[in-house]
Order: C-alpha cells, then structure tokens, then sequence
C-alpha cells in the first residue's frame, strides 16, 4: 500500500487543511482520495503540526478502513521531512510542539494497535505533473490547499 500526504497551512490565521492518496492492491488497484480541515487552530499552530496531522490522519483511516495488520506494509511518501523525522525519532527539538508530539504518538499508537510496518520516503513537492509520484504529490498539494483555505474562510467568519 502506499500512501501520499501533503498539507496547508496559514499562519496568521492557523487554518490548515490535509490531504491524503492511498492506492492499495486487492485486486483490481483501489485508490481513496481524502481531504480535510484540520479542527484545531488553536492546537495546530505550525506548518509542521499540520503535515504530521496529514500522516496521523492517513494512516488512522488506512488502518481502520482497510483492516491493516502485521502482513500489511505501508509505504508513506510526503514532502515534508522533518515530520518523518520527527515519527523517526530523529527531530526531538521539534516535539516540543504539544501537537506535533500529540500526532506523533498517534501514529505510534496506531501502528501498534493494527502491526502494520511503515516505510517512510520523501517526495519532492511543487513539480508539477514530471512524473507520476509528482502529480499525485500536486494532487495533495491543491486539496490540502483548498481544504485550508475553506478553515480560513470560516474562522475569519467566526470573527465577524
């Protein structure tokens, strides 16, 4: 299985919005397309929160939907890397943001509770359609976009 995510972020209002690509094989080839807006601004206050959100997303609905377990390995490829680093265990100076070491522990959790093994791989971002893991990362990209810019639209409303 392999997963793309990819998500927005506005930091003068903290709007963010995620997206997710999963394409799985039981035959035939299946693909879920996910998007969403991420609830909490208050929480979320980081482009680095709202990518790590993304993966904690994708891989909460890839596992519960697709009944994931120990045979299953799930290749996830976003264009954020400190957020695979920080699922690593590699960027501890970043979980010091409550809501990044709050996904962080969410991914763990559901890793654990299905068995599944995760592959991490960076996709560089913002190259058009050069190859196909590129499109699929632009596909990310615009609904993460749009997702966040439909939070901004309510929040400033909130405002009003």
């Amino acid at each position: 299985m392999t997963i793309f995510t990819d998500a927005s972020f506005d930091h003068r209002t903290l709007a963010a919005g995620w997206s997710a690509w999963i394409k799985y094989r039981p035959e035939p080839e299946h693909t879920i397309r996910l998007a969403g807006q991420i609830k909490s601004a208050v929480l979320c206050n980081s482009a680095l929160g709202a990518e790590i959100a993304a993966i904690a997303n994708a891989l909460h609905v890839a596992a519960k939907r697709l009944k994931l377990t120990g045979d299953d390995r799930v290749v996830l490829q976003s264009d954020c890397m400190v957020a695979m680093d920080c699922i690593n265990g590699k960027a501890k100076r970043a979980l010091r943001n409550e809501f990044v070491k709050i996904c962080k522990d969410h991914i763990a959790e559901t890793i654990t509770a299905h068995g599944f093994a995760l592959d991490l791989r960076h996709v560089k971002a913002h190259r058009g359609n050069a190859d196909s893991r590129s499109a699929v990362n632009s596909w990310c990209d615009r609904s993460a976009r749009s997702q966040m810019r439909a939070k901004r639209t309510v929040l400033k409303k909130e405002k009003t």
